[in-house]
C-alpha cells in the first residue's frame, strides 16, 4: 500500500526503550503506533469502497477535492475580518428591546404541575479535590439516589446564580439572570432534562429543569422510549442501574440568530461547561457519572418530541451510585 509520510498530527515519535519497558508495551507495538500516526494511506478508489471507516476517511483527507459535512461546517462557523451581517446581528443585541426580551428570556413561569425541588445539600469539598477525584463511572449499584443530591446537580449544572442590572439609553433598568455556566450572549440555549429512573420523590418519568423557577416540570415523554434510543450495551455503561440520565437539548437557533454557524460552536461549549459543572458537583456529593455520546439522535429526539434541527438532544450524563 502506497503511504505519504510526514503527517505527525501528534507527537508519537519521540519514544525511548525506557518508555516502552516502563509502559510493558512492546517495541513493536510502539513502532507500529508512531507509524500509523505519522503516515496515511493513498486511497484513490476511496469512493467505491463498500465500508469506509471514520479512520479511513481522516487518513485520506486530501486525495479527494470535495468537503464533507462536517468540514463544511468548520469552514462555514468560521468568523473573518469585514463579516459585516454578523456584526449587524451581534449589535442588534445591544438594543433595549433585544436587552430586555434577553431579560424575560429565563423567566418561564412553571407549569401548574411543576414540583419544587429541596434545598439542596452543603457542598464542601474543595475544588481542587473534586477536580482529582473526578473520574468516569460506569457501573452503579442500583440504589436510588435522594431528590436533593439530584436537584444539586442540576442547580450547578446550569442553575440561576445571580442577577446583573443593566441600564437601558431611556434610563430604566432591566435584570439579566446569570447561570452557573457560562452562555455566549448570555442566551442560554441549551437546557436540561432529567429522566428520573431511581430518585427518591420522583416517579419514574422525564422533567424539564426550570433554572428561573427553580422548579422541575414534567415532561410528557415515555421513559421507555428514551431509554430504548440507548445504544450503548449495559455492560458497558450500566444504565439499568442508574439513578437518572441528564439530557442536554440545544435550542440551536437562539444562538445562531446572533452568531450564524459559529453559535453552534458556542452551544457545544455551554454543553460542556454544564455537563463538567455536574460531573465536579457528583463527586463532591459521592456520586458517580459518566458522559454518554451512545444514543440514536433520531430515536432521543423522536421520544422527546424534538424535531432535531430547532431543538434537539446533543448530550447524555449517565448518574447514580457508584459500585
Amino acid at each position: 500500500m502506497e503511504v505519504e509520510h510526514g503527517i505527525n498530527h501528534r507527537a508519537l515519535l519521540f519514544v525511548t526503550p525506557e518508555s516502552y519497558m516502563d509502559a510493558k508495551l512492546s517495541e513493536s507495538l510502539i513502532v507500529d503506533a508512531v507509524y500509523k500516526n505519522s503516515s496515511r494511506p493513498l486511497s484513490p478508489s476511496l469512493s467505491a469502497t463498500g465500508l469506509r471507516t471514520n479512520d479511513l476517511k481522516f487518513r485520506a483527507l486530501g486525495v479527494f477535492p470535495q468537503l464533507r459535512t462536517a468540514e463544511e461546517f468548520l469552514l462555514n462557523s468560521r468568523f473573518v475580518r469585514d463579516d459585516s451581517e454578523t456584526i449587524l446581528s451581534i449589535q442588534e443585541y445591544f438594543r433595549d428591546s433585544s436587552m430586555v426580551m434577553l431579560s424575560e428570556a429565563d423567566n418561564a413561569l412553571a407549569s401548574p404541575s411543576a414540583i419544587q425541588i429541596p434545598q439542596s445539600p452543603e457542598i464542601t469539598m474543595s475544588l481542587k479535590n473534586a477536580l482529582k477525584g473526578r473520574r468516569s463511572t460506569r457501573i452503579f449499584t442500583g440504589d436510588v439516589s435522594s431528590l436533593d443530591t439530584v436537584a444539586a446537580l442540576l442547580r450547578c449544572g446550569s442553575g440561576k446564580s445571580g442577577q446583573v442590572e443593566y441600564e437601558l439609553t431611556e434610563g430604566c433598568h432591566c435584570e439579566l439572570n446569570l447561570r452557573t455556566a457560562a452562555s455566549a450572549g448570555g442566551l442560554y440555549p441549551v437546557d436540561c432534562l432529567l429522566v428520573a429512573l431511581k430518585v427518591d420523590g420522583l416517579d419514574r418519568g422525564v422533567y424539564g429543569y426550570n433554572p428561573g423557577e427553580d422548579c422541575l416540570d414534567p415532561h410528557y415523554a415515555i421513559t421507555d422510549a428514551v431509554l430504548a434510543s440507548v445504544s450503548v450495551p449495559d455492560n458497558v455503561i450500566a444504565i439499568s442501574q442508574a439513578s437518572c440520565l441528564i439530557i442536554l437539548v440545544a435550542r440551536f437557533w437562539k444562538s445562531m440568530r446572533k452568531y450564524g454557524p459559529r453559535g453552534i460552536r458556542f452551544i457545544f461549549q455551554e454543553a460542556g461547561a454544564i455537563s463538567q459543572n455536574i460531573h465536579l458537583t457528583a463527586v463532591a456529593l459521592g456520586l458517580g457519572t459518566t458522559d454518554n455520546a451512545s444514543f440514536y439522535d433520531d430515536e432521543l429526539d423522536e421520544a422527546l418530541g424534538f424535531d432535531g434541527l430547532h431543538s434537539s438532544a446533543i448530550h447524555m450524563i449517565v448518574v447514580g451510585s457508584p459500585s
